[in-house]
């Protein structure tokens, strides 16, 4: 399974729920995802791939539709 970037993610042994910023695979087979946490944006951990837990995805960057405003006049 591969994760990807931005996805929201649990890992399955601490509960520690994140969203994934980057990963990085070594090159002996090891994959390993930095995670930010979904209530402190300040805490990042690595945790190995296989651990984790794929949620909902995330939306990163980019531009969000703003629906038009209804002018009465």
């Amino acid at each position: 399974m591969t994760i990807k970037l931005g996805e929201k993610v649990t890992d399955s042994l601490t509960g520690f729920e994140g969203t994934v910023t980057a990963r990085a695979e070594y090159l002996y087979g090891c994959i390993r995802c930095e995670l930010v946490s979904m209530n402190d944006p300040d805490k990042t951990v690595w945790i190995d791939e296989q651990r984790l837990e794929v949620g909902s995805k995330v939306k990163v960057g980019g531009t969000q539709h703003i629906p038009p405003s209804r002018n009465p006049h």
